[in-house]
This record gives structure tokens, sequence and C-alpha cells, in this order.
């Protein structure tokens, strides 16, 4: 009943957003999309959540290059590049004609700026590592940006795909560790083709475009507004597609068939680089025995977990990274018995596993997203070992900090954390080097493993570079900070009126700029 009146409370809301954005009736000037939850942000350097940083560096800012439909990396705020003959030197010339909302040029200093920014531990951002190659930035001219390298590289970094410019003019300023509380982070000035207008906390941002972006990059965006409705039950999302007052949508793979049946809108199911896991705080006593944490990773069944928990839409794999997706940890109901008792572990009366008096209890973090069906499915899976999982709920701030706090309100985090063709993301996980950054999240981080991304990052071989990367994932395997759980397939439903929509692994939003809806009704075609 409750869960009702909420549904019906936030179709009300998105109808008066639709209303006083576009007009009353709906026009092809307002394009509203769903996000779960709250945005984190608007600033580039210490956001983690995967639907953020895609406001950030497809609508918001520009980073220097962008990835294209082969993940290879093109101009966008650089207009070129080029290497020196030892490829240690790369330079950028920075398209000046391209301009801050508030005027100001976009200039190399900017990029040497953010860099600097991105390479200094205090300001947390996630994938600091993949910058420590950098030796020296400079910025001679307001179109030529210098990177030097301590050693020869194969490719451009793609880290700069991932990282926004940010304006040196409006930052300087400010402390890097302060960047994170910043009003800008709210308010932000950016310069891609929309810019913030609004936002309210927990219900929704509106975005305009801006009437000047270089055409180069596409040129002015398609339509004038864009908002991003705050909607994390499922159902609401269905009742909004269908009702119109929403044009695209995450949805529940249990209510994708829904969506399909109606004429109006279609369903697109797409690869992503998102991995789902299970983080273990090494900090909770139960869960400083590896045993303990091995039994964990076989007793759960991923592939029930992907068919009954998401619909099928993803890959149950206990590989630390999509593009390595291969089931390495099957169920193993016997061993997770085994590694437990051995663990002194042992089973109760109440069916409960229990050493020393104290109960097996875990507690759980997870972001609320409507019935959690995926965690339930664990819970199963694990009190069915004995193991008593308990599941809290919070939202994507909440869950953050509670990550990085010294107490220990917590066993295990799930969450899914977006990745990239590098894999940064794990040593952003779990290299010591980048402990601190955005995406930590508690995870125990061998001290074995700095050597070893350090080398990685510091070779251009081909060959070395996957000889390193099969040492980092031995190391994986055999201290176990986390596991993984599953790979995502991403899920939107959208009205058949929104066009040229194009969703990949680059992500959802990569073709927003150009999005349109047509006046037709598709229903009545």
């Amino acid at each position: 009943m409750i869960a009702g009146v909420r549904a019906i409370a936030k179709l009300m809301l998105l109808a008066v957003t639709v209303a006083g954005c576009a007009g009353s009736p709906r026009t092809p000037g307002t394009i509203v999309i769903a996000s779960g939850t709250d945005l984190e942000g608007m600033q580039p350097l210490t956001t983690v959540h995967s639907l953020s940083r895609q406001v950030q560096r497809y609508l918001v800012f520009t980073p220097l290059v962008r990835l294209s439909a082969t993940l290879s990396p093109e101009p966008w705020a650089a207009s070129a590049w080029r290497w020196n003959d030892a490829r240690t030197i790369l330079t950028f010339v920075v398209d000046t004609t391209l301009r801050w909302h508030d005027g100001v040029p976009v200039t190399a200093a900017d990029a040497r700026f953010t860099i600097a920014l991105a390479q200094d531990a205090s300001t947390g951002y996630a994938r600091r590592g993949d910058l420590a190659g950098i030796t020296l930035v400079s910025a001679p001219a307001p179109d030529t940006l210098s990177l030097q390298f301590g050693a020869p590289q194969a490719n451009v970094p793609l880290v700069l795909a991932e990282l926004p410019l940010v304006p040196r003019h409006l930052l300087q300023h400010v402390a890097p560790a302060a960047l994170r509380r910043h009003a800008f982070t709210y308010a932000p000035i950016g310069s891609g083709p929309y810019r913030v207008v609004s936002r309210e906390q927990g219900q929704r941002w509106i975005l305009r475009r801006t009437n000047a972006f270089p055409a180069r990059m596409g040129g002015v965006a398609s339509t004038p507004t864009l908002v991003f409705a705050v909607i994390d039950e499922a159902t609401t999302k269905v009742a909004g597609l269908v009702s119109g007052a929403l044009d695209i949508a995450g949805v529940n793979p249990a209510t994708a068939p829904l969506v399909r049946r109606d004429r109006t809108l279609r369903v697109l199911d797409y690869p992503t680089f998102v991995t789902n896991w299970l983080i273990f705080n090494q900090r909770c006593n139960a869960l400083r025995d590896v045993r303990v944490r091995r039994a964990i990773a076989v007793a759960l069944d991923r592939a029930r977990i992907v068919e009954a928990g998401i619909g099928g839409f993803g890959v149950p794999s206990a590989a630390p990274s999509a593009d390595l997706a291969r089931d390495t940890t099957r169920r193993d109901v016997a061993r997770a018995d085994s590694l437990l008792d051995a663990a002194g572990w042992l089973r109760s009366s109440t069916g409960f596993r229990v050493r020393r008096g104290q109960p097996l209890q875990l507690r759980m973090l997870t972001v609320a997203s409507g019935d959690n069906p995926v965690e339930q499915l664990m819970q199963s899976d694990l009190r069915a070992r004995g193991v008593d999982l308990q599941i809290a709920t919070r939202d994507m701030g909440a869950l953050l900090s509670s990550a990085r706090s010294a107490s220990v309100d917590h066993c295990a985090i799930y969450t899914g954390v977006a990745g990239d063709p590098a894999r940064s993301q794990l040593g952003a996980l779990f290299d010591p080097g980048s402990s601190g950054g955005a995406l930590d999240l508690g995870a125990h981080r061998p001290a074995n493993l700095r050597p070893l991304f350090a080398t990685l990052r510091a070779s251009a071989d081909t060959a070395a570079r996957n000889a390193t990367w099969r040492a980092i994932l031995g190391v994986l395997a055999d201290s176990l900070p986390a596991t993984a759980v599953f790979h995502s397939r991403g899920v939107q439903g959208l009205t058949r009126r929104l066009q040229h929509v194009t969703i990949d692994l680059r992500g959802e939003l990569f073709s927003a700029a150009r999005w349109t809806l047509s006046d037709a009704d598709p229903g009545l075609r």
C-alpha cells in the first residue's frame, strides 16, 4: 500500500516536472530520463556513480578524448595529438573555441590543472593510479598540452576519455581534499553541450542545452532540456513509461516483458563493463579468515542469481572484469561447508553457525533499489550454509561513507562497479597505491599488488602486460578481498518516440546530445 502511494506521488511529481519544463501537453522540447538513485554530483574528480559519470563526460563536461565504437580514443576537447619518436611525450592540440558555460575559453591550462588534481592523492580520484606514468605536464600555449611519460607508451591512456576537464579559473583556490564538498559539485560550470540549471536533492536534475558547441563536436544539442528524475521503484518506472511521464528508464528485468507488450514502448538490452561485487570488509572479525571468504564465494549460486534475480540479463561469473568473464568459481556447497567447519564455525541447533559462542552473522550494505532480489538470493544461499547474512540498504552517499569509515558497521558491501577497457577499476579497488580514492570501498589491498600495478602501468609491451595481469589476478584469487557475482547487461525501456538512441559499451548516455522526440505517436501508426 505504501509503495503504491509513493509510486502515485512520484508520477504526479514527474507530470509537474514535465509541464514545468516543456509546457503541457508534452512537446519535443524535453526528454525525461529516470535515474534509480540521485545523481552523486557533478564533480568529475570524486564521482563513482556510473550514470553520474556519464552525465559528466557526455553532457556537462568534456574530456580531452572520447571512445569510438571500437573503444579507441578519438578527438574531443583536444582536436588532435601527436607522439614524439620515443613515444614518451604526447602533445595535444586543445580546441580553444570550446567554452566554459560562463564564456571563458577552455585551454591547455585547464587540462594541466585537471590532471594535477587527479594525480593528487588528497583529491581522491578513483583512477589516480592510471596517471602515475605521467611525470611532467606542461601547457606552453593556450592550445598546447604536453604529457611526458617515464616509459614509452603503446597508446593514448584511456583514462583521458574518463577524465572530464574542470575549470581552473573557478577551482584553483579550492583545496583538493575539499572538492567533494564544494558547491561546484551541485552547481557546476562545465564545457559540454548541456549545463545544469537546477537540482532538487533526491528528486531531479534539470539540464538545458548551451547556445554554442563546436560543430566539430556535434554542434548544439538536439533537444533543449533533459530532466533526470530520481525513480527507484521498478513499477513506478514502468508506469512512467506507459503514461508518457518518462521517455527512457532502466527497467527491472522482471518487468521488461511488460514493457515489451506495450506497442508504444521498446526494450534495449546491451553489454556493459559493470561488474557486481561482494566486497569483504576484513576489519570484520569473521572475515579475517580467508577460508570464510572463500566459503562465501563458492556458496553463491551465480547462475540462479542471474536467472531469478535479474531475469537472465547478465553473465554469472566470478571473473573480476567483464572482458575476462568466465565462471571461475562454481557453486560447491560441500566445499563451503568444509571451509567453514575448518575455520571453527560449526552448526548450532538453530541451523546457523557459531564459534566460541558467537553466531556467524554478517551485515551487508547495498544501495536501496526496489525489493533487492539479488541480495535476497545471496542471503538465501548463505543462510543455507549457516551464515546469517543481514541486508541493510543505503543510498549511495551513505554507503560510500560507511565504506571509507574506520568503524565496523558492516562486514560486506554489495554494489555494481563500472569498468572500462583498461580494467582500471581493479587498480582503483585493490591497488594499495590507490587507497583513499573515490572507488575505495573498503576492500583489503594486498601489499604485493602495489609493484604489480606499477609494473603494469609502466609497460607498453603487450606480452609483458598480459603476464602482469595474470600475476595480479593470481594475487586476487589467493587473497580474495572480494568476489565478483555477475557482469551486468543493461536493460532500458524507452518510448518509441525517442529517436537517435545508441547504447553500447560506452554507456547509456553516449548519444544523448543527439536524442530527439518525434511528434507522431507510434501507437497510432
